[in-house]
């Protein structure tokens, strides 16, 4: 998620994805502040400041976004515990 933007080639492709990442982080945060029930696509495009079409572009609907968000967190969590355990 983090740190892809620098290595992309051209601006079109780190703009898809900084825009992505503020999607995640923003559904990260209303997801785990409101429960996914009750945060809305609305709610996700309001607070990463972006349209309710864009969030469309990067993802199916709000599970994709939610799954999406939760691989992200395993994979950093198993970085994390493979630092402090062979």
């Amino acid at each position: 998620m983090e740190g892809q933007a620098e290595k992309l080639p051209n601006a079109r492709q780190r703009s898809q994805v900084e825009t992505k990442n503020r999607l995640m982080r923003a559904g990260a945060h209303l997801f785990s502040r409101n429960g996914s029930k009750k945060t809305t696509i609305k709610d996700i495009a309001m607070e990463a400041e972006v349209a309710v079409g864009t969030v469309y572009l990067h993802f199916k609907d709000k599970d994709a976004l939610l799954d999406e968000i939760l691989k992200t967190a395993l994979r950093l969590l198993k970085q994390e515990l493979g630092k402090i355990s062979p």
